[in-house]
């Protein structure tokens, strides 16, 4: 089903690249809580994934759910994250930062915004996101599929 919608993407696999980044972030920074510093420390430590899935196995967090609602306009795909978690400062993250650079983590948001999404905005405290990928409308064929009579519409 995935493989269906990103299908309508210019680019599908750096759709994917984007989309998987920002459901990554859902779940292990929003939904299981994990700041920065702790997946840094805990990569460092070699005890990551298997925090993620201590964690996710706790009564605090193994209920909580991401949500991804995807939709298609005549002008782009639009993929809208939801996560039950507090949220987090997302301005920091949507350029790559040098300072983090040789990081073990933190570039995914700012990758996604750069090579997947032509728009990616967050609201509020961050535990919502929505991503756009243009999709063009020049073709003849797009035009007499929507039934403009001139088809240059």
């Amino acid at each position: 089903m995935v493989d269906d919608v990103l299908a309508f993407c210019p680019d599908p696999q750096l759709a994917r690249l984007g989309l998987t980044e920002i459901l990554l972030n859902a779940v292990e920074h929003g939904n299981l809580g994990f700041s920065y510093a702790d997946k840094a420390a805990a990569i460092d430590a070699g005890t990551w994934p298997g925090d993620l899935e201590t964690r996710r196995a706790t009564p605090e967090y193994r209920n909580r759910v991401a949500q991804l609602s995807v939709f298609k306009t005549d002008y782009a795909m639009l993929f809208l994250v939801c996560d039950e978690g507090h949220g987090f400062d997302w301005h920091a993250y949507l350029e790559l930062d040098p300072s983090r650079v040789t990081d073990a983590n933190g570039r995914g948001i700012a990758l996604a915004r750069q090579l997947s999404f032509n728009r990616l905005d967050y609201a509020g405290d961050g535990s919502v996101v929505l991503g756009a990928i243009d999709i063009p409308f020049s073709s003849l064929e797009t035009r007499r599929r929507r039934g403009c009579p001139k088809h240059d519409c």
